[in-house]
């Protein structure tokens, strides 16, 4: 799954217009159980999805900070082994009428905050596609079971971490990756890739 499910929803209730004094806020959680797939990475939620919104106004505009924490699941980038972490993200979103004519005082905003037009200001505000984009920008591209993690065999696709796995040539491809880095990457994938396939055929 890479769009957001549609069994989760988040709309936050507006603040009354214009009063800068007025604000809202409110808190999710949501149990994701389909797996995300972002920058080559599956993703499996070991713990529901908590989402904490607050809105006030920004002069005509409505300011949505968005903050998303789980626990996610995901195959180490080394040795494939299951690796638990944990995410947690924020950000800042600006909701400004379609049409308004931007002044150089949104041009800096634009920095801070994300812009988003809206139709109409409406008593309640959906902010799901931000809650997901906030989620997407908080998974990692590359994940490691542990910094020390060895990887697998480039020979044989084996784990490093369980000990000698009797391939003559290991020390030699490591030393010859140096010499022929696209090489020995080819090398590695297939190692990675029939570790794989014998995995799912356990």
């Amino acid at each position: 799954m890479t769009g957001k499910p549609v069994d989760c929803s988040f709309e936050i209730e507006v603040p009354v217009y214009g009063d800068i004094h007025s604000s809202s806020s409110h808190t999710w959680t949501c149990a994701i159980r389909e797996e995300i797939v972002y920058a080559g990475q599956v993703f499996r939620f070991s713990k529901p999805l908590t989402v904490e919104a607050h809105a006030l106004w920004s002069e005509s505009d409505l300011s949505v900070s968005l903050k998303v924490s789980s626990t996610v699941t995901t195959p180490c980038s080394r040795c494939l082994e299951p690796t638990d972490i944990e995410i947690s993200s924020d950000f800042m979103y600006r909701y400004t009428l379609q049409g308004k004519r931007p002044s150089s005082e949104d041009d800096s905003e634009e920095r801070d905050h994300r812009l988003v037009p809206v139709s109409a200001w409406r008593s309640h505000l959906d902010v799901s596609d931000q809650v997901w984009e906030t989620l997407m920008l908080s998974l990692p591209l590359r994940v490691l079971c542990s910094s020390e993690c060895r990887g697998l065999c480039h020979v044989c696709g084996r784990p490093l971490a369980d000990g000698p796995c009797g391939c003559p040539t290991a020390d030699g491809d490591l030393k010859l990756a140096d010499l022929f880095p696209e090489a020995h990457e080819e090398i590695a994938d297939d190692a990675v890739e029939n570790e794989k396939r014998e995995r799912r055929g356990r």
